[in-house]
């Protein structure tokens, strides 16, 4: 006997249920402020990355710049890496590269 697969479609038009996350409330100002920078491995992220920290530390007086990186593109950070941002960090930039 054949082994019967299912086939789940999604409806891209339907609301999205109330509840779930929400987003961070704005800082007042970036002066003195920890910057977290998450590198999502792909080619030249770094280098992007870099260039938004200098500037946010340049021009908008971010005190500290934190790089990390995540394994690759295709999957999430580890909840160690999102641990160390959030306990390190008062806001985080991702980014992708190519």
């Amino acid at each position: 006997m054949a082994k019967r697969e299912q086939l789940f479609v999604l409806d891209p038009t339907i609301e999205p249920a109330e509840g779930g996350l929400e987003l961070a409330g704005r800082l007042p100002a970036l002066e003195g402020k920890v910057v977290g920078l998450l590198d999502n491995s792909k080619p030249n992220s770094d280098k992007i990355l870099s260039h938004v920290g200098n500037i946010l530390r340049d021009r908008y007086g971010a005190i500290e710049l934190v790089m990390t990186s995540k394994n690759d593109a295709s999957t999430s950070a580890s909840a160690e890496i999102l641990d160390m941002l959030v306990q390190r960090c008062h806001f985080a930039v991702t980014g992708v590269g190519d």
